[in-house]
C-alpha cells in the first residue's frame, strides 16, 4: 500500500507511457474485441482503463488495496467503472472460475513479484479458455546496457542484481522479494499450458538509461504473447 503513490508517480512518466501504449498496441492486436480479460497486478489502473474503455470487460486484481482504490478512481473518472470488477486480494488467493476469460495481461514486471511461475502458469490455464493469449512483461534476467552503466559508476553490487536467484529490492523501507526472468525461465513454466507467439524487447524505464535500445529478451523489459493450449 505504502508504494502506491510513488507506482503513481512511475506510472505518469512519458517514458513509461510511452511503452505501455506499445505494449498497447501489441495486446489490442491478440484480444478479442468483445470478451472479458484478467489484469494481474493492475496496479493504479492504466491498462484496465484502456481495455474497458475499448470495449472489453476486465478482471482486476492487485494484492495492494491502496491501488485498487487508485485503479477504482482512475475507472470512474475515465467512465468505465461499470466494465472493470475489481479485486482487492493475491492472485494465488483469487478463486477464478474455469474458461471464464479470453485474455490476461500481467505489465511492467508485475510477473517479477510472482516467485512460484508453476502455480501462476496454473491459475492462468483455469481462468483462460482455449486459445485465449496471456501477455507478460517481465524484467528480463539480464540487461547488459544497465551491468555496464553501474561497472563504470563502480556499483558493482546492482550490476549484476539480476543475476541472482533472488532478489530483496528494499522499497520505503520493506523488503521486497523480486526476481529476474529470461525467456528460458518463462518457457519452463508456462511451456506446459501455454505456447509462446513472440518476443520483444522494450525501452529503458530508468530515466539515466532512456538512451538505450531494445535488445529483445536482454532489455530492461521485455513483451511476450503466449496462447493457452
Amino acid at each position: 500500500n505504502r508504494h502506491a503513490g510513488n507506482y503513481a508517480r512511475f506510472n505518469d512518466l512519458d517514458s513509461t507511457r510511452k511503452i505501455r501504449r506499445t505494449i498497447w498496441e501489441l495486446s489490442d492486436a491478440v484480444f478479442p474485441a468483445k470478451g472479458r480479460i484478467l489484469d494481474v497486478g493492475c496496479g493504479v489502473g492504466s491498462d484496465a482503463a484502456h481495455f474497458a474503455a475499448h470495449g472489453l470487460h476486465v478482471t482486476a486484481v492487485d494484492s495492494s488495496l491502496e491501488m485498487i482504490r487508485m485503479a477504482s478512481q482512475r475507472a470512474s473518472e475515465t467512465g468505465v467503472q461499470d466494465r472493470v470488477d475489481f479485486y482487492g486480494v493475491p492472485f494465488e488467493s483469487w478463486q477464478a472460475s474455469a474458461n471464464s476469460h479470453d485474455g490476461l495481461i500481467c505489465n511492467f514486471g508485475a510477473i517479477n513479484c510472482f516467485t512460484d511461475l508453476a502455480n501462476f502458469s496454473r491459475k492462468a490455464q483455469l481462468a483462460l479458455k482455449p486459445g485465449a493469449a496471456m501477455v507478460l512483461t517481465p524484467m528480463g534476467r539480464f540487461f547488459p546496457l544497465e551491468t555496464l552503466w553501474f561497472l563504470l559508476h563502480g556499483d558493482f553490487t546492482r550490476a549484476f542484481r539480476r543475476l541472482r536467484r533472488s532478489c530483496i529490492a528494499v522499497i520505503e523501507g520493506i523488503p521486497t522479494p523480486i526476481r529476474y526472468y529470461s525467456l528460458a525461465h518463462l518457457r519452463r513454466a508456462f511451456g506446459g499450458n501455454f505456447d509462446l507467439e513472440m518476443a520483444r524487447g522494450l525501452k529503458a524505464v530508468d530515466p539515466a538509461l532512456l538512451w538505450a535500445p531494445p535488445m529483445g529478451q536482454y532489455s530492461d523489459h521485455f513483451v511476450s504473447v503466449w496462447r493457452r493450449r
